[in-house]
């Protein structure tokens, strides 16, 4: 479906209109916000924070940008938010775990062993770097999200590439 079917589907019947946005864009949100979470269930959980959030605002969507574009906004914003919350709890929760049994676990699933590492980096330097690397988004959008300076968005990219090397070669 196109913007403008959703958008008029939406119009229409709300209810219809929101199950084509969701069926539409949740593959490519879950894959834009799963690095910065900690798990499925809290990946979950922001998506559907997200969808509240488009729920409310679709009827004030402009269309001067694509839909995904909007949606992208609002998921790094919501992931942002939710991580902020979450922060602490998560580190408790990876700190309470058997030391020897967390690195068996990691050492045998690389996709959990990123995730664990990527929870390792400071809320910021995630974000930063999740953004960069996986989505390849321009250092100076980075700079306006997080309101800093392009130069501090570089450096804290540089950061986290570094910690998350450091991470890696540790595990081998």
């Amino acid at each position: 479906m196109s913007d403008t079917e959703i958008i008029q589907a939406f119009e229409q019947n709300p209810n219809r209109g929101m199950r084509a946005l969701i069926s539409v864009f949740t593959p490519y949100l879950y894959g834009l916000v799963r690095p910065m979470l900690d798990s499925h269930e809290d990946t979950d959980e922001v998506l559907q924070l997200v969808f509240i959030h488009a729920w409310k605002g679709l009827h004030r969507f402009r269309a001067d940008s694509a839909l995904k574009t909007w949606l992208h906004r609002i998921a790094v914003r919501t992931a942002w938010d939710f991580i902020k919350k979450q922060r602490a709890h998560t580190k408790r929760a990876i700190e309470g775990q058997a030391e020897a049994s967390t690195h068996d676990a990691l050492a045998s699933n690389p996709q959990l062993l990123l995730l664990h590492a990527l929870s390792e980096l400071p809320l910021k330097q995630r974000l930063i770097f999740v953004l960069r690397y996986f989505e390849n988004m321009p250092f100076a959008e980075l700079s306006t999200l997080t309101q800093t300076t392009e130069g501090n968005v570089k450096a804290q990219y540089h950061h986290a590439k570094t910690k998350l090397e450091q991470y890696f070669l540790l595990q081998h």
